[in-house]
């Protein structure tokens, strides 16, 4: 009797452990892909649901990587980073790599390119302010009593973020938590901020919405013409794992004949630019 309970004890212990290691394998074996609604980038709402060019470059990934399951999730950037802090085996398809980033998570090498971030305000307070670009972005807030928002979370580049960083206490420092960032031009619209920052491809990409929209937008000064965005994947083992795999898709994918079309989608006339040319040659390619 007792050797029959020894047996019936080892044997549910045998399968407890069993479930234990298939269920850490399986979440070891996952992706969990998380963006928000960041038209034309990421759209995940109707018309257009799925046409961004980070829902192409991360769609194109899962079909790439087959050795892990793979689940599409929404999250506010400052959730994602909380998350990432937290340990979670997360990834992000498209950020900006930058210093505080790299503390909680790994980058992969460039996954795309696009124009650089603008000042963005409504024509009428531009017109006002006599506004000439580029613009002293750090003259400009120190002088001006101007209210700005800007997403929580969210990098605009190493230029305006070190900028940004300066003010971080200022009264017209505003930092909104939101999964949908055309809600900083609806603040624009309403009077409830002045100015932000935004791609040209998203202010297009409202306009198409709004198409009465009266906003202006500025270079900024020190700015380049074009940026880079990586995917971001937790600062854990399965991290770095996973990074490697997605360094090697990557790489696929920028020898796909369609690539520069497909992260170009909502900006073609860029594309044309000898000044594209030579960042996609000097530094996308070597990044």
């Amino acid at each position: 009797m007792i050797r029959a309970i020894s047996c019936i004890t080892r044997y549910l212990l045998c399968c407890i452990f069993a479930n234990l290691y298939l269920s850490v394998s399986a979440q070891a074996n996952t992706i969990i892909w998380q963006t928000d609604h960041r038209p034309p980038a990421s759209i995940l709402k109707a018309p257009y649901q799925g046409q961004g060019f980070i829902d192409t470059i991360r769609d194109e990934l899962i079909e790439q990587l087959p050795q892990y399951q793979h689940i599409r999730s929404v999250s506010s950037l400052d959730r994602l980073f909380e998350e990432m802090n937290q340990g979670k085996e997360i990834c992000h398809p498209l950020l900006f790599v930058t210093e505080e980033r790299k503390k909680n998570a790994y980058f992969s090498i460039a996954a795309t390119i696009t124009p650089s971030m603008r000042l963005v305000m409504r024509a009428d307070v531009a017109q006002a302010l006599y506004l000439k670009e580029p613009i002293n972005l750090e003259q400009f807030i120190s002088n001006t009593r101007e209210t700005f928002a800007i997403v929580k979370g969210r990098s605009y580049g190493p230029v305006i973020d070190s900028i940004l960083a300066l003010h971080n206490s200022n009264d017209n420092h505003v930092k909104i938590n939101v999964s949908d960032n055309t809600t900083l031009f609806k603040l624009l619209e309403k009077n409830r901020v002045d100015f932000t920052f935004a791609y040209p491809f998203e202010l297009n990409y409202y306009r198409t919405h709004n198409p009465n929209t009266q906003f202006k937008m500025f270079t900024i000064q020190g700015e380049a013409d074009y940026t880079l965005g990586s995917v971001a994947c937790s600062k854990t083992a399965w991290g770095k794992s996973a990074i490697e795999n997605i360094n090697s898709a990557l790489r696929k994918q920028r020898q796909q004949d369609n690539f520069i079309s497909t992260i170009s989608y909502w900006w073609p006339e860029e594309t044309t630019k000898q000044e594209f040319k030579d960042f996609y040659q000097n530094v996308f390619l070597t990044k």
